[in-house]
């Protein structure tokens, strides 16, 4: 072990990196959900109950709106998680001791944070419904157990919360990244450890002819085996497809490019096998899972952990994925993660030829 420091660093450096890791990402806590408000009142009792939201810290505002229109983009760009539409009669309702009600708009593509938000609106309603019996009820000696302010909760994209319905979306993008490298790398260094690749080394192919050969058969496995999760998950786990189903399948194809080439980069970096699994694992595997947005939402990460989230490309198929299937979105709305995939998959394709090329 210890004529052999690579070994040595991986056994020390690798766990503490997991552990660091994990008991960052793995969290059920939800925070700063950002909120945006449709006041239709704009009335100072309006501005008190949002008030009542955003200092629990559960909330945090992050637009006032004109019209419903830029609340529902909001809410299918994920700029806002939690949508508040506040009625013309809501402070005179109050004031003349009648229930006021307020719509709550709350995006259900994850559904347990759905859930959790769910439950805080519900609290945190009940607190202020509270406060406003006490200041117009009591104070003429009179009590009552309705709400004053009675929310009308509905959930979008998914309003059974089914978690089905947001793990398979998410799949597509997490299985690609976890197994095409590792296969991809595999293959490359197992030529390289028994001499068989020296024959590319000494013929004229050049280095991204090689890339190339080795891009097209391991992008067609993976994209055939992808297709058939996608099958099963529309007619046999019964996740509707919203969006439009071609476009959905061409982004896939690039995707498996991007995630062939991330396989191909691992393997012009290590030698062997074993170095080609832990390059997959911690490269691959592990962000694929938990900094891609497939468990939790990104935006309760905290910061450092966050940011790096943007460097893998599961991050932005899983946005790509959940917008088509869940929402209907179409290429006007996702055009920003399509070109940062492509960009990605160019990048990666460039420097393995490099790379290869380095060998030689």
């Amino acid at each position: 072990m210890r004529r052999d420091p690579y070994f040595l660093g991986l056994s020390v450096v690798l766990p503490i990196t997991m552990f660091f890791l994990f008991s960052h990402a793995v969290t059920l806590d939800v925070r700063d959900m950002p909120l945006a408000v449709y006041d239709r009142s704009r009335s100072q009792t309006a501005r008190r109950y949002i008030d009542r939201f955003v200092s629990s810290g559960y909330f945090r505002l992050v637009a006032h709106v004109d019209d419903v229109g830029a609340l529902n983009r909001m809410l299918g760009t994920g700029q806002a998680k939690v949508a508040f539409v506040i009625p013309q009669d809501f402070s005179r309702n109050l004031h003349n001791n009648r229930p006021a009600e307020v719509q709550i708009l709350v995006d259900g593509s994850f559904p347990t944070t759905a859930q959790v938000i769910v439950g805080y609106i519900d609290a945190i309603n009940a607190s202020a419904s509270q406060a406003v019996l006490v200041r117009y009820l009591e104070r003429q000696g009179q009590r009552s157990s309705q709400l004053a302010i009675e929310p009308a909760v509905r959930v979008w994209y998914d309003p059974a919360l089914k978690s089905m319905n947001y793990i398979v979306p998410g799949l597509y993008g997490v299985i690609l990244l976890a197994f095409a490298p590792l296969l991809t790398a595999l293959g490359v260094v197992r030529e390289r450890e028994s001499g068989s690749i020296h024959q590319i080394f000494v013929s004229p192919v050049r280095p991204y002819q090689f890339i190339l050969g080795k891009t097209i058969p391991y992008c067609a496995l993976m994209f055939a085996v992808t297709l058939v999760l996608l099958a099963v998950g529309i007619y046999g786990f019964r996740v509707p497809m919203r969006g439009n189903l071609l476009l959905f399948v061409a982004l896939l194809a690039v995707y498996t490019v991007c995630t062939v080439g991330v396989g191909l980069l691992f393997s012009t970096l290590t030698r062997s096998q074993l170095g080609a699994i832990l390059l997959a694992l911690l490269g691959a595997m592990m962000p694929a899972f938990y900094f891609s947005g497939f468990l939790y939402p990104v935006e309760q990460l905290p910061a450092f952990v966050r940011y790096n989230c943007y460097l893998f490309p599961a991050y932005y198929f899983n946005r790509i994925s959940r917008d088509i299937v869940l929402k209907g979105m179409g290429l006007q709305q996702i055009w920003p993660d399509v070109l940062i995939i492509m960009a990605y998959t160019s990048l990666l394709l460039v420097g393995a030829s490099l790379r290869l090329k380095k060998k030689v």
